[in-house]
C-alpha cells in the first residue's frame, strides 16, 4: 500500500469510521437493548445506555480534574513520556553508553 493510499484511507475513516471501534459501538447498542429487556425496574431504576457496554472506550477525564501544579493526568503522562525520551536520547549521545567496562 502506498503512502497516498494510506492517507486516503485515513481521510475516509475520519468521515466514515469503520473497523473495531465501530463494531464495538454496534455491539454496545445490542448489549444495551438486551440489558433493557431483562432489566428489573425495581432493582435498577435508570435505563441502560450503550455507553455502559463499550468495551474499548477510554474513560473521559473531567476537564477540571487537576493534579499537582494544575496539571491533569494526561499532562502528567505526557511530561513523564517526554522526560523518559529525553533521558533515553541523552544516554545514546554519551560516548560510553552501554559500555560494560565503563564504571
Amino acid at each position: 500500500m502506498s503512502a497516498s493510499e494510506w492517507l486516503n484511507w485515513q481521510r475516509f475513516a475520519a468521515v466514515e469510521p469503520f473497523g473495531a471501534p465501530m463494531l464495538d459501538v454496534v455491539q454496545a447498542q445490542l448489549r444495551a437493548v438486551l440489558a433493557e429487556i431483562h432489566r428489573d425496574p425495581k432493582a435498577r431504576t435508570e435505563p441502560f445506555a450503550p455507553q455502559d457496554f463499550l468495551l474499548f472506550a477510554r474513560p473521559v477525564e473531567p476537564s477540571d480534574a487537576h493534579l499537582v501544579d494544575g496539571l491533569t493526568a494526561a499532562d502528567w503522562r505526557l511530561a513523564m513520556y517526554l522526560k523518559a525520551l529525553q533521558a533515553r536520547q541523552q544516554s545514546t549521545e554519551s560516548p560510553t553508553a552501554g559500555d560494560p567496562a565503563t564504571p
